[in-house]
């Protein structure tokens, strides 16, 4: 038994430094409270890093940008040395194959797959601008840190225990924010939440995002155009400044491969959760970003069943990759350059905060008195039990309300990232990183300036103040 507790007080501790904590963490520490940001991993940037989560998805609605603020400053921050380019309008060709999708919208907008911009990014360059902007902002970061309890005492957190190499930490903080992405603080410490869809638990799939070396683009994009039926959508972004020559000038995106797939199941026995493959030409030329492994009736927050998803989805890894070498030209040389270090989950616990953000406050454009950020991307579900999807279009972006990040039970705490106040359905928008970035840096922004109170109490902060805060910071609310 390791005897050695170190307890120490703090005014904010940030749980969780995935893209929402990061932000988080800069915010707070940016308007003058001294930040702890914990992290179980050894990298930044939770599921753009260590997830490969790429690219960035939409911080646009049809060409209206409505994410900024952190968000853009990390995306500049890339580009500066070479890690980035966009965000990149994606114009959509018509009549493909929309047999496994169910597609909604007012106006027939089809932004499918990206919500219109796309920005790609190097996940290697992003985990040294994270550390660099975490460090500017002075922020005191405990890497290799594992929450493992939570303490409560007249309706606030008193500590936030971790264990490590070197002993157990005992944090005791005026603020808390969760930023773990499964709302793993807030549950510990007794708050209510709802693990899935509303009436069944089910979550959505959980996958793992890889890169593929050695592809001949050129020849894949002539395929795809010339067999326009196997896709359910496919956009080529449009570059419109100078690139370096190792940058990939002509990129393209899209969902499908259906007969390749349909047939390699049948006759080669590929090992696969899906009937289509979604593919995004990478920032270099000559790699392609795969988002096609799923694992459904996965539970987040168990570790038996985190456990069996990566085992899963590393198999799909390798036998979808031997069905891609094998059938689609350009393909033939192909490598596995890259997977990712960590399942990625996009649904888990959604904790139940004083507003619960639902499909209809996001598809009806819903604009709230409290107001800390605005929502970009389409409703995107992911069926939890079966391999159709849901895809949404959004005619307006819409806003989430300050409210979703706090929670009855829990004066001291505050919630960001894809954990907040949401149903299933709403978080199907919600859950994607810009988006959490923006909450991310309200949530930071709003225990900065609870923190300067008496009372310390996230229930009676003045939201005017922290509007106006988050636009003199460069965020749209």
């Amino acid at each position: 038994m390791n005897k050695n507790i170190h307890r120490v007080r703090k005014n904010v501790v940030v749980v969780g430094a995935g893209p929402a904590g990061c932000a988080a963490s800069i915010a707070c520490s940016r308007n003058g409270q001294h930040t702890v940001l914990i992290e179980k991993n050894s990298i930044l940037g939770g599921m753009s890093t260590a997830g490969l989560v790429k690219p960035f998805m939409t911080s646009y609605v049809k060409d209206k940008k409505v994410i900024a603020g952190i968000f853009s400053e990390i995306v500049d921050r890339l580009r500066f040395y070479n890690g980035a380019l966009g965000p990149l309008k994606c114009p959509y060709t018509e009549n493909f194959n929309k047999r496994d999708v169910v597609i909604r919208s007012k106006d027939q907008t089809d932004t499918h797959g990206t919500g219109g911009y796309i920005t790609l990014f190097d996940p290697e360059v992003l985990k040294y601008v994270l550390i660099e902007e975490i460090q500017r902002a002075g922020i005191e970061l405990v890497l290799h840190s594992f929450l493992s309890d939570v303490t409560v005492e007249n309706n606030r957190i008193k500590e936030i225990v971790t264990n490590t190499k070197s002993g157990t930490y005992i944090y005791e903080p005026d603020l808390v924010i969760d930023a773990t992405g499964d709302g793993d603080v807030a549950a510990l410490a007794g708050c209510r939440y709802v693990l899935g869809r509303e009436e069944d638990r089910y979550c959505q799939p959980v996958s793992v995002m890889y890169t593929l070396g050695g592809i001949d683009a050129d020849r894949v994009r002539e395929y795809i155009l010339q067999n326009r039926d196997q896709f359910e959508w496919l956009t080529f972004p449009e570059v419109k400044e100078n690139i370096p020559p190792t940058f990939e000038s002509k990129p393209f995106a899209g969902s499908g491969f259906f007969d390749i797939i349909a047939q390699a199941k049948k006759e080669e026995g590929l090992v696969f959760g899906r009937n289509q493959v979604t593919f995004f030409t990478d920032l270099r030329k000559g790699e392609l970003t795969i988002n096609a492994t799923r694992v459904s009736g996965i539970d987040g927050t168990k570790v038996e069943d985190l456990t069996k998803a990566e085992i899963e989805t590393r198999k799909q890894v390798f036998s979808l990759t031997g069905a891609l070498r094998r059938s689609v030209p350009g393909f033939e040389n192909c490598f596995i350059l890259a997977s990712s270090s960590t399942i990625g989950v996009r649904e888990s616990r959604k904790i139940v905060g004083e507003y619960i953000l639902t499909k209809e406050d996001v598809l009806n454009s819903k604009q709230f008195f409290d107001s800390i950020c605005q929502g970009a991307f389409p409703v995107d579900i992911h069926d939890p039990v079966g391999e159709k999807g849901t895809w949404i279009e959004l005619n307006d972006s819409y806003s989430i309300p300050y409210r979703c990040l706090i929670t009855p039970e829990i004066d001291n705490l505050i919630i960001a990232g894809r954990c907040i106040s949401t149903t299933h359905d709403a978080q199907a928008s919600t859950r994607v990183m810009p988006t959490c970035i923006a909450i991310g840096q309200a949530a930071g922004t709003a225990a900065a300036i609870i923190r300067q109170q008496i009372t310390k109490n996230v229930h009676n902060i003045e939201i005017k103040e922290l509007q106006n805060r988050l636009q003199n910071q460069g965020a749209i609310i």
